[in-house]
């Protein structure tokens, strides 16, 4: 159960983008006068029914890959900050992403050569 503190830090511009290995989320913050100790990150399948805890990041963090994603799947994710109390922010901004059926990969064939 989310218990909500107006005082707290507020997560605010979250963003999502294919990344190679799943779902890259993005968020910015601002500080309020209750610190928080965590990030909690929230994915919600195809858009409906209730929200599912994935991850508790430290406060310093401000991404997370979502890896457990299947292409061509829709997911809706949020973020909230959490204090050291167990008290949780409100959520972020709801993010909705449909996942390509393939992701982006990174080079392939790279080489290195010293340079005299």
């Amino acid at each position: 159960m989310k218990l909500l503190w107006a005082a707290a830090l507020m997560v605010v511009c979250m963003t999502a983008s294919a990344h190679a290995v799943g779902v890259k989320l993005d968020w910015m913050y601002t500080q309020g006068a209750t610190p928080a100790s965590t990030f909690q990150v929230y994915r919600q399948p195809a858009c409906t029914g209730a929200f599912v805890a994935l991850a508790s990041l430290p406060v310093a963090t401000l991404t997370y890959t979502d890896s457990a994603v299947i292409p061509g799947s829709t997911y809706c994710w949020e973020v909230t900050a959490r204090a050291s109390t167990g008290e949780e922010s409100t959520p972020s901004n709801v993010v909705s992403f449909r996942v390509p059926q393939a992701l982006p990969q990174g080079p392939t064939s790279l080489s290195i050569s010293l340079i005299p």
